[in-house]
């Protein structure tokens, strides 16, 4: 069976399809029969089988590069859902504090607000990864809270 996930060890995996799920991609050849990730544990339902990582994403290649919340819940799992408006990003915020693993709420002057996964912290500078910045693409930055316009921080 040839398949991977793009997304560290979480993968969804329905047989015969390619498809994304919490921005994690995965590709399956068409009559293969599923099979757990090696990494993690197997949970069969029906046509479907769920493999489990250990959740460790901090390295992960998430392809979501047209949407920030798809990229940012790619690389922490644990970011909630519903977040459509600058509204629903803002209420998530549970800190002031930077750290590598949290999800960075951005004000990006729209409705829809912005979200980036923090990949590390040194001193005042942020450094983070993220989807759909700029103009649809993945991208990284590094700058201070006030010069990335963020305004808080989700922890996991």
């Amino acid at each position: 069976m040839k398949w991977f996930a793009k997304c560290g060890a979480s993968a969804l995996v329905f047989a015969m399809s390619a498809f994304v799920w919490s921005g994690c991609a995965v590709d399956v050849d068409a009559g293969d029969e599923l099979e757990a990730a090696e990494l993690g544990e197997a949970v069969e339902t029906d046509d479907q089988e769920l493999a489990i990582g250990d959740g460790d994403t901090s390295n992960a290649t998430c392809n979501q590069c047209s949407n920030c919340v798809l990229y940012a819940r790619c690389r922490q799992p644990k970011l909630p859902f519903g977040l459509n408006t600058y509204q629903d990003k803002l209420n998530i915020i549970n800190t002031q504090t930077a750290a590598a693993g949290y999800v960075a709420v951005i004000n990006s002057g729209s409705s829809a607000g912005h979200v980036a996964y923090v990949t590390s912290v040194s001193g005042s500078t942020i450094h983070i990864a993220e989807g759909n910045w700029p103009n649809g693409s993945c991208g990284t930055r590094s700058g201070t809270k006030a010069g990335l316009k963020i305004q808080g921080y989700f922890r996991p």
